[in-house]
């Protein structure tokens, strides 16, 4: 799912009242490593099935950004009940995605 500043946190409080992890994957379409990490996460949730995706472009959601305090990318952060509980930034292999799960 692509998340805006709109609808991330109708997102979030859906995962949270239905006990679904979330592995947010902050990103910018002039990120190369964001493009290379991007079918590596995907691979993983779709295989795992630990956690649902969420996509958040840093241009189309600057509040978002400013909230988790993203500072470089690709950064994963992983929300449980509505907080979050994890971060990481850079690339990333798919085990080591599968760790940070």
């Amino acid at each position: 799912v692509d998340a805006t500043d709109e609808d991330f946190g109708k997102i979030v409080a859906y995962a949270a009242a239905h006990d679904i992890p979330l592995l947010v994957q902050f990103h910018a379409d002039w990120c190369r490593p964001c493009k290379v990490l991007a079918p590596l996460v995907q691979d993983v949730i779709t295989t795992d099935k630990t956690a649902a995706l969420v996509r958040v472009d840093i241009e189309k959601a600057q509040e978002t950004v400013r909230a988790y305090k993203v500072m470089a990318l690709p950064t994963l952060v992983v929300i449980v009940d509505g907080q979050a509980k994890n971060q990481t930034i850079g690339s990333q292999t798919k085990d080591k995605v599968r760790q940070f799960l």
